[in-house]
């Protein structure tokens, strides 16, 4: 049995451990999980280690299942609203196009199934091309100026690629810091050739490595958008996570 224990370990990710645990003592984790937004049966593994990063001690995992897209609701009529998407079925790594124009409205959200659609504003004429990993429900959401709601959806259907790319994992720690505190992305691909990583929309680093962590410092508040790229032989796979800067207050004497 080590000495104390320094910290844990989470997909590859430091938990720290905010005091000495000495032999024969007990100590509680607490960590919050993030459900993958990809179907299926996940595990996540954590183990031990010491200050000299020797694991010891059993391995714990935890299991969960995602259930696969929700079926989506009818389409509500609107002549004021148009919403497509192209094609409606494609093959993992394959970009989808999708188009909107809307005549009149307060406000309009396109974003996709387990997004919050608070986040995702957007203007009322507009496109984006996305690259679905698997079958997903993308929606248009409108506030009418009667302040009624309109909500649009359009199902896109994912054959699994044989060399498609793939996110495995994306993530920053922490998801939340002051100015100038910095966080740390790491991320996981397979069937990847080229990886590219884009923070607030700019390039930040090209040729990344498929399996690779980066440490980021934001110098202003507000959320900061980073953007993983997984180009391959059979497409592209993408993934974003949001990360919340606070400002830094500085009492006066």
């Amino acid at each position: 049995m080590p000495a104390a224990i320094r910290r844990l370990r989470r997909w590859g990710q430091p938990i720290a451990v905010t005091r000495e645990v000495v032999p024969g003592e007990t100590y509680d984790f607490q960590v919050n999980l993030i459900a993958p937004t990809a179907p299926g049966t996940y595990q996540g593994f954590w183990t031990m280690r010491n200050d000299t990063n020797v694991p010891f001690g059993e391995t714990v995992w935890v299991g969960i299942t995602v259930p696969g897209a929700l079926t989506p609701p009818p389409d509500q009529p609107s002549e004021n609203i148009t919403f497509t998407a192209n094609p409606p079925e494609i093959t993992a790594g394959q970009p989808v196009q999708f188009n909107w124009g809307v005549k009149s409205a307060k406000a309009v959200y396109f974003y996709y199934e387990g997004q919050n659609w608070q986040e995702h504003g957007v203007p009322g004429q507009g496109a984006a091309t996305e690259y679905p990993q698997y079958t997903i429900n993308y929606y248009l959401r409108v506030i009418n100026t009667d302040d009624s709601v309109t909500v649009k959806t359009r199902t896109i259907t994912v054959q699994p690629g044989a060399d498609a790319p793939a996110i495995d994992y994306f993530a920053a720690d922490p998801d939340r810091v002051y100015q100038s505190q910095c966080t740390d992305l790491e991320w996981e691909t397979t069937n990847t050739d080229r990886i590219a990583l884009k923070i607030n929309g700019q390039l930040a680093w090209d040729y990344a490595p498929v399996n690779g962590t980066y440490q980021s410092c934001p110098a202003t508040s507000g959320q900061w958008i980073y953007r993983l790229e997984a180009y391959g032989p059979d497409g592209m796979a993408v993934q974003e996570i949001a990360v919340t800067v606070d400002p830094v207050y500085v009492t006066p004497y």
